[in-house]
């Protein structure tokens, strides 16, 4: 690390600047600096020599570290302790980039808990809580976008149905605004919104939209390109409906399990196809299956929305939605306050 790490203002010469540009600059050089050193740290993230390196970087290099270990989950540790120096926060020009680091970190941690065992799925929900607070009105949109489709799955989990619907919605409205109803990000939403569907006990029409999704990524990509497994969306979204169908957990787990074992057997590890399917062991504890042949009576009664009838967002519009989401118990306080205040500024418009 330290042999690595000092060649960086050589780095600095060939690019002739002063200050390390974002880690994703179209200047390559520093770029990829940046790439090995936190590749090699993700080998060994328990090695003291490596942090001790890292403390060294002046903080523009630190930050754009920081930002590339979001790909790690071995270096989340690593990450919420660089981010506990509070001489991060003694410069206001990278204030906004620290707050965006922060989110992405806290992120990569709810998605490497969640990923997890069952028992740490908890420590998900608390990390992406955590990201949801760190976000702007400057946050980017993909980011904020990312953090809510993530969150919906989260409250699914913990059968917090309400608020996932609450939360979806949210995340329609940015990449409606921002990406538009023919986008491949508009249709990865929809396909979580078949998720959020099936976990609803409304199998046709969680089909209904994943078929949706289907017809927009055939019209991005085509049947005959090149990236045919993107172009199939979600392929795992089949799999897990047929486990879903047969009734019980245990009965959905084995299905799965089966299902993997035939791609496994055909297909190399790191396919796209066997890595959706493992996760699908995650997805099913998303589900609820009827008890006596009745679902629960929270999945009966949550209140869903039409994604076609969604007005646009931006993440400038949204503080408010995301507060509600912060303190979720208390929403009809909020509500009331909001009303309050937006009433006195009707009057007082008026008056003036």
């Amino acid at each position: 690390m330290n042999h690595m790490a000092k060649y960086w203002p050589l780095a600095d010469i060939h690019l002739d600047r002063d200050s390390p540009s974002l880690v994703y600059s179209s200047k390559p050089l520093y770029r990829f600096a940046v790439e090995a050193v936190i590749r090699s740290f993700s080998n060994n993230p328990r090695c003291p020599s490596y942090r001790e390196a890292v403390e060294e970087l002046p903080l523009g290099m630190r930050l754009d570290l920081l930002a590339e270990m979001c790909d790690y989950p071995s270096l989340v540790e690593v990450q919420l302790q660089i981010l506990s120096d509070p001489l991060l926060f003694n410069s206001a020009n990278q204030l906004q980039r620290l707050h965006d680091l922060q989110v992405s970190i806290f992120h990569s941690s709810s998605l490497f808990y969640f990923e997890g065992i069952r028992r740490t799925r908890h420590l998900s929900y608390k990390c992406a809580m955590q990201s949801l607070s760190k976000i702007t009105k400057r946050s980017p949109s993909r980011l904020v976008i990312d953090v809510l489709r993530h969150f919906v799955r989260v409250c699914l989990y913990h059968r917090m149905y309400e608020k996932a619907v609450f939360t979806l919605k949210l995340a329609f409205c940015l990449v409606v605004h921002d990406y538009g109803r023919t986008s491949a990000l508009y249709a990865g939403t929809l396909e979580d919104l078949a998720i959020l569907l099936l976990a609803c006990d409304q199998v046709t029409k969680s089909m209904e939209v994943y078929a949706e999704a289907q017809h927009i990524y055939m019209q991005l990509y085509g049947s005959r390109n090149l990236q045919l497994s993107l172009a199939q969306g979600n392929v795992a979204y089949g799999l897990c409906l047929q486990a879903y169908n047969t009734g019980r957990r245990d009965r959905a787990l084995h299905h799965i399990a089966l299902g993997l074992g035939n791609y496994k057997r055909n297909l190399p590890w790191e396919h796209r196809m066997v890595t959706q399917v493992s996760r699908l062991r995650t997805t099913i504890d998303l589900f609820t299956f009827p008890v006596g042949g009745n679902k629960e009576n929270d999945v009966l009664q949550v209140e869903l929305f039409n994604h076609k009838d969604i007005d646009p967002l931006s993440v400038k519009d949204i503080g408010y939605q995301l507060e509600l989401i912060q303190h979720w118990e208390n929403r009809s306080e909020l509500e009331l306050t909001k009303m309050m205040s937006d009433m006195y500024v009707l009057n007082y418009a008026e008056f003036m």
